[in-house]
């Protein structure tokens, strides 16, 4: 059951956040407005890209390369947290000089500087996570995002009714990250040693080398999801650039999802020996997932975004409508990307997610002006399928088959099934409404075989981790 308590750990550990992220938007929103939380989200959108730039996908490579170690070297780990943490340096300078030279607003500005330390809290943390990946320790990871949480709804809840100024409300995410990233380092301290805690000039450089086709992809993939939020504020106005941030933030709540799975089995998908059979079974797994929940997110949107935001938000529902529609190339594009890296293909990341990037932005350009924020919805689901198509294209391991078309139909009947009584009868009741498609869900996948199917899948997985 190791895999099914990571993905546990990993999940409730989201669920957490989610929560606490919920809580935090209602607050923003009911205490400061659509408008504020516009402006909040285009800072936190703007460090996030220099979050990614700090990662420069050097996990994915670390992972990679200990997949088939046993013991991790503290001299080794060290040098990676060194590397990370220098670069995150490196990267709060950027951010500050790319501000200065869009011009930002004088409050916009003031928010980026004090959100910086957020960006070096992120490398420990994420540096840390390579731990708790390649040792199973999702437990701990659990507690990191609990401490990052309470802390900062704890500061939210306290300034909120004395500030109305942006850089305020994100000094609660640096606190928070600030604390997680004491944690982190707390429970790997046993990986560390001081002596090896110094810069490392030629380790740095081979490292970031090496990573640099990850990294590029990973930048241009950020981009890629986040580069709407930072147009519509332009080409319409914060207010709308609100609504569209909620409901891609609650989307992006759904985009994780994979990674729980992903995180958990990256080792094996990294080990040639199991990589066909876990693939194979993790796709499965994938649309399963990813097609019940955009049923469910579809005909529960107004529901979703209600009991997070409030009614002020009945313009996110769209949005999040058209996004959910999308959720099996999201899912099966995550698992690919992974997929391309076990073969070696990073370099392919480049003109992949270029293109897709160049395509998201003509489409916001077009699109926007005549669609509003739905445009948006819609340039992100094409661009995401390019990729996709890119990469279906490039693997090594066959995606489309006909047993695997067979298995998408499948789940696609059950579930049209089990969504058909609440389509045909109008239920009052909203708790009925929501149980029935779960428990008709539940029928005809036993029925059809699926619930046996998936059960032999993760059995499957789990007797390889074990192994």
């Amino acid at each position: 059951m190791i895999l099914l308590k990571n993905i546990i750990y990993q999940v409730l550990g989201k669920a957490i956040t989610i929560f606490a992220t919920a809580i935090g938007i209602s607050l923003i929103t009911k205490a400061l407005g659509v408008e504020f939380y516009g402006q909040y989200v285009y800072v936190i959108t703007f460090l996030t890209i220099f979050f990614t730039f700090s990662d420069w996908g050097i996990n994915t490579i670390v992972i990679k390369e200990i997949s088939d170690q046993k013991e991790i070297s503290k001299e080794y780990f060290s040098k990676v947290l060194v590397t990370r943490v220098l670069f995150a340096f490196l990267m709060c300078m950027f951010a500050v000089l790319v501000a200065f030279l869009f011009q930002f607003e004088k409050a916009l500005f003031l928010s980026v500087l004090v959100g910086l330390p957020m960006i070096v809290s992120y490398s420990i943390s994420s540096t840390s996570s390579i731990i708790f990946a390649s040792k199973f320790k999702y437990r701990l990871d659990l507690i990191v995002k609990s401490a990052y949480s309470i802390i900062s709804l704890s500061v939210l809840y306290l300034i909120l009714g004395n500030v109305t100024s942006v850089w305020a409300v994100v000094l609660a995410s640096v606190l928070g990250w600030g604390v997680s990233s004491i944690f982190s380092l707390f429970f790997v301290r046993q990986y560390l040693q001081f002596r090896f805690l110094k810069i490392d000039y030629q380790f740095s450089k081979k490292l970031v080398l090496i990573s640099l086709p990850i990294g590029v992809a990973l930048i241009i993939n950020t981009l890629l999801s986040q580069i709407d939020k930072l147009i519509i504020p332009h080409l319409l106005d914060f207010r709308q650039a609100g609504f569209y941030a909620l409901s891609y933030k609650v989307f992006e709540f759904l985009l994780v999802l994979p990674t729980f799975f992903i995180n958990s089995v990256f080792i094996l998908l990294a080990n040639k020996k199991h990589n066909l059979k876990i693939f194979d079974n993790s796709l499965k797994i994938f649309v399963f997932v990813s097609v019940v929940l955009s049923f469910f997110c579809i005909y529960f949107a107004p529901a979703i975004i209600d009991l997070i935001s409030g009614k002020d938000f009945s313009f996110s529902i769209l949005p999040f409508q058209v996004l959910s529609f999308s959720l099996i190339v999201f899912f099966i594009s995550a698992l690919l990307r992974l997929q391309l890296i076990v073969e070696g293909k990073e370099k392919l990341f480049f003109y992949i997610y270029l293109s897709s990037l160049v395509l998201n932005v003509i489409l916001n350009i077009i699109l926007l002006p005549v669609m509003g924020i739905v445009g948006a919805a819609f340039a992100t689901i094409l661009s995401e399928l390019l990729v996709l198509i890119l990469m279906v294209k490039e693997v090594g391991i066959t995606v489309i088959s006909r047993s695997n078309l067979f298995y998408l139909n499948k789940v696609v009947l059950v579930c049209s099934l089990s969504f058909l009584p609440i389509v045909l009868v109008d239920f009052e009741n909203d708790l009925v409404k929501f149980l029935i498609p779960i428990i008709f869900l539940i029928l005809f996948s036993y029925a059809l075989g699926l619930t046996n199917e998936l059960l032999k899948l993760v059995k499957s997985i789990e007797e390889k981790i074990v192994s």
